[in-house]
């Protein structure tokens, strides 16, 4: 299955990026350092739509071509750990690897289970970038791939908070863009094709001028076009003519518009393929989803769903009261109202039951990987049965490790009590509202607040 002719794939994560604090794309108050040279090179995909505003589901979703609905990963892992990606999904790199690639995953972070570990034959999560040990990947003859994150600019924001600034964003760009240039310096070859992406947005509190997203954390709640807007750019010189498209894509694209520039198989899920788009011509992309990644049933967290065509969305939001649920609808035109302030259902009802018909077939309607692996003869079993016959036990190991006890101790705990207890403050509400009343005054069953 090698082939020696293709190119090595080199995938940087700038975790949180937005592209219009790049000098590149026309931030005047940003230097121009060593990641504009590097997209001016490439294309970069101006319109990128990403699953989730935070790194599990998003990541997810790029790296299997696949929404929640399909690869089961739809909510952060640190907070129900019961959720795992969907055994029957084939994620980017296990394809490679079949086809004769040499997989490597380098990461300071233990947010690595977005991607499976069986897609790997070198496996590096542990904190610190002194740790990375890129021998594996220089010394290998043959095609490679290369995944490597970067978490400086989400880190140095979150610690801002409720308080991070456009400088400060700019601040936490520099930190990331030296270890990607002192990285691709080490790894680079004649035939290299770059993958630049952030997993999500991050907003900054200039972002949003009035009241109605005054409590929203620079990671996100509301979808936001700040926190959802991703930034995606491809870079293989002398074969990718350099230029910036601004069609409507999604995260879900980046995984089938790698695999078809390499030539390769791969299922058609909810991704489509951007290659069309590289050549002047044209991609049907009629909507794109967006999540918090909260369930309806996930308990005290309240959750946030939205879909998006060339223009409208439509976001629904789900609202706690004590231990009431109940959600809310509204419509936007979020080309022109940056505020999300206007709300248009009543105004637009057509375009509001279009995609809330949208909303319901993607987030809240069961589907079957298996059917469409079988509409359109995908021998699935091929790819499982290789995954079987090559299991990297050690990575395995090492993300199991990493999810018992950093993720699971306590984690799992906390939330089936929280689960139930909040099961059974909701039947005390609606059976017994003044035994409930009686609790609120005493001060139990409050809601904890997202």
């Amino acid at each position: 299955m090698i082939n020696n002719n293709k190119p090595n794939v080199i995938w940087f994560m700038f975790d949180s990026l937005r592209n219009e604090f790049l000098n590149e794309f026309g931030c005047e108050k940003a230097e121009r350092n060593f990641v504009d040279e590097l997209v001016s090179q490439g294309v970069s995909f101006t319109n990128c739509h990403g699953t989730a505003p935070f790194t599990i589901v998003s990541m997810a979703s790029k790296m299997t071509g696949c929404y929640p609905s399909l690869n089961h990963l739809d909510g952060w892992l640190k907070k129900d750990p019961t959720k795992t990606l969907n055994p029957l999904c084939l994620s980017f790199p296990e394809i490679l690897r079949y086809n004769g690639y040499f997989t490597c995953y380098m990461s300071a972070s233990d947010a690595c289970t977005y991607v499976n570990p069986q897609g790997f034959d070198y496996y590096h999560a542990e904190m610190g970038y002194e740790h990375f040990d890129f021998s594996h990947y220089i010394n290998h003859e043959g095609p490679k791939f290369v995944y490597i994150d970067f978490g400086e600019l989400h880190d140095y924001c979150c610690k801002k908070s409720y308080d991070c600034t456009k400088k400060d964003f700019l601040d936490g760009i520099k930190m990331t863009v030296s270890y990607i240039k002192e990285f691709y310096e080490k790894i680079k070859t004649g035939n290299d094709m770059v993958i630049l992406t952030s997993d999500h947005g991050m907003r900054t509190n200039q972002d949003f001028k009035g009241s109605k997203y005054s409590k929203e954390s620079v990671t996100g709640r509301y979808l936001t076009e700040a926190t959802t807007h991703n930034s995606f750019n491809l870079i293989w010189k002398g074969h990718l003519k350099p230029q910036k498209i601004n069609d409507m894509c999604r995260g879900v694209d980046i995984m089938p518009t790698v695999l078809d520039i390499l030539g390769l198989e791969y299922p058609l899920l909810d991704g489509v393929s951007l290659k069309p788009l590289l050549e002047e011509g044209k991609v049907n992309i009629p909507y794109s989803y967006s999540l918090t990644g909260w369930s309806m049933t996930h308990p005290k967290s309240p959750g946030v769903w939205c879909v998006r065509d060339h223009q409208y969305k439509l976001v629904i939001e789900e609202h706690i009261e004590g231990l009431r649920k109940y959600i809310t609808k509204e419509l936007f035109d979020y080309v022109n109202d940056k505020e999300e302030a206007t709300d248009l259902a009543n105004v637009l009802p057509d375009k509001f039951k279009e995609l809330d018909e949208q909303a319901t077939a993607m987030f809240f309607t069961e589907r079957s990987i298996m059917d469409f692996y079988n509409a359109q003869k995908f021998d699935i079993n091929k790819y499982l049965k290789y995954r079987e016959e090559h299991l990297n036990k050690e990575a395995l190991a090492v993300a199991a490790n990493i999810i018992k006890f950093k993720w699971q101790k306590g984690c799992r705990r906390n939330f089936l009590i929280g689960y139930y207890k909040f099961k059974l403050g909701s039947i005390i509400y609606w059976q017994m509202p003044w035994l409930y009343k009686v609790m609120t005054k005493l001060g139990k069953g409050k809601n904890t607040r997202f």
